[in-house]
């Protein structure tokens, strides 16, 4: 009983960090909001994918996925698909 005392600071920083209802993501700043999402291999930002028109089947068939920001700053970023 007396550890659990200094836990739950600890336990409250953790669940706001990884609390995704108040995180903002993508260009848009909107939280992720039900929607599908794809993640920056390069600057590992979060992307809904009607923001960067791509579906969620699509995304399903991406192996590296590489934002139009990432991939303007680096052209040699390539996205690479997975092996059916």
């Amino acid at each position: 009983a007396m550890a659990s005392n200094d836990q739950p600071q600890v336990s409250k920083r953790e669940s706001k960090k990884s609390n995704k209802a108040d995180q903002v993501y993508c260009y848009c700043r909107e939280p992720e909001g039900n929607r599908f999402m794809i993640q920056c291999d390069a600057c590992d930002e979060w992307y809904h994918g009607n923001c960067i028109q791509l579906t969620r089947t699509q995304g399903r068939k991406i192996d590296k996925y590489y934002c139009p920001n990432c991939v303007s700053k680096n052209p040699d970023l390539k996205m690479t698909y997975k092996n059916k």
